[in-house]
């Protein structure tokens, strides 16, 4: 597909990857068309990278079996304090151009993060290594897509206001989804779904409960942020 200029520019900053360090549960299910996704959901990985995460899984598995106990987190994209996720996007409001943050945002609308914050994970972790429950192989998503707010828009809007970053002179004009799920597609990204959520029942029915919300999450990074980026930004 050829791109003129000046879109040329627009479609690379757009489709620049917004995390840095996606991590397993959102790279093993490759292309999988469902909107919700959960441990049952089968993985469909389409390139090495992914193909190569889900045989470790197997072989991992494979080498407990009948000798010890294993149990597999699969966390969707970790972001905190010191984090690469979100880091590009909170960089973009504080010292990219307005114009093409707003063309994104317009793009992007309410595109689903995926985001989970790290002490969540953490917690997860320690409550599989301790539970007295059997473990055999069993595999769980930790995420934290219960939460509306894990999305493009209400993310974006979150930091603008915690940065004190001046807001769009004008409305955002949502463009249709279907757009952006063509464009991730034609970048060769293997999630081209704005909506896709991934689910942590099976943890939580095992009785596994949050002890730090979203919202704190995104405070911790963005005080982070404030602290570390925008005062080195300045003193530059």
């Amino acid at each position: 597909m050829q791109i003129s200029s000046p879109w040329k520019t627009w479609w690379k900053h757009a489709l620049q990857p917004e995390f840095e360090g996606w991590s397993i549960a959102v790279r093993l299910f490759g292309e999988v068309s469902d909107n919700v996704v959960t441990e049952e959901t089968p993985c469909e990985p389409v390139n090495e990278y992914e193909t190569t995460k889900l045989q470790i899984e197997d072989l991992i598995k494979a080498k407990a079996h009948g000798h010890f106990e294993v149990a597999i987190l699969r966390p969707t994209a970790v972001f905190g304090p010191g984090s690469k996720n979100l880091l590009k996007l909170a960089g973009d409001l504080t010292a990219g151009s307005g114009f093409l943050n707003y063309l994104k945002s317009c793009l992007y609308g309410s595109r689903r993060m995926n985001l989970v914050y790290v002490d969540t994970v953490v917690s997860a972790l320690l409550f599989l290594a301790f539970t007295a429950q059997e473990m055999n192989g069993d595999t769980f998503i930790i995420s934290d897509d219960e939460y509306p707010i894990n999305n493009y828009r209400d993310i974006e809007t979150y930091l603008i206001k915690e940065f004190g970053c001046v807001d769009y002179p004008v409305p955002r004009i949502p463009l249709p989804p279907f757009l952006l799920s063509l464009m991730l597609k034609l970048a060769g990204r293997s999630n081209s779904n704005p909506n896709r959520v991934y689910q942590s029942e099976k943890i939580r029915r095992m009785g596994f409960q949050k002890k730090t919300t979203f919202e704190t999450g995104l405070s911790s990074f963005a005080d982070w942020y404030r602290r570390s980026c925008l005062l080195m930004e300045q003193k530059g």
